[in-house]
């Protein structure tokens, strides 16, 4: 997030901006749809919740439709405050595609089941035939690696994470 300042889109990163943007033509597709928006202040001035909500509003989604969950700091945290939000009902589920792997998975373990709707695609299939400068090295791969890095390790914070929450086998003998 960014300074209260700037124009309102400037004040989210790119990946905001594409997340909130594909749940705002999602929430026009569905009228009758919530638009959940989550995410803590962070050391900004306000939470990334309300931003987004004041970008929807912007974008033409009526106050009443937004939901605000200004607590979650994480996707985990994420996930455990929209779950029980979205039982039993159909739910589509933005976020970036690089993070929707990990994203599914917990809530899947909050019990939520709902569709992916990635957005924010890193590779993408070209049937051209590729200039011999596209393989020198540029700034952009390694952002790309740095978001893989951030997956991974948060795929292996969530498996430890869910480990430690299973109970241990049980000692006792089964006659």
């Amino acid at each position: 997030m960014a300074d209260a300042n700037l124009p309102l889109l400037s004040q989210l990163s790119n990946a905001g901006l594409i997340r909130i943007t594909e749940g705002v033509q999602l929430a026009h597709a569905y009228p009758n749809a919530r638009l959940i928006v989550s995410g803590y202040a962070g050391g900004e001035g306000r939470t990334s919740a309300a931003l987004y909500a004041e970008v929807a509003q912007a974008l033409g989604i009526n106050k009443a439709r937004i939901v605000m969950l200004p607590l979650p700091k994480d996707t985990h945290e994420e996930a455990r405050a929209i779950a029980p939000l979205i039982n039993d009902r159909h739910a589509l589920l933005v976020t970036s595609a690089s993070h929707m792997p990990r994203a599914m998975r917990l809530f899947h373990h909050q019990g939520a089941t709902p569709t992916a709707a990635p957005v924010g695609h890193l590779a993408k299939e070209s049937q051209a035939t590729l200039p011999l400068y596209s393989y020198l090295p540029k700034a952009r791969y390694l952002k790309r690696s740095e978001t893989a890095w951030h997956e991974y390790l948060g795929l292996l914070k969530e498996a430890i994470s869910h480990s430690a929450e299973r109970p241990a086998p049980s000692t006792q003998l089964k006659n």
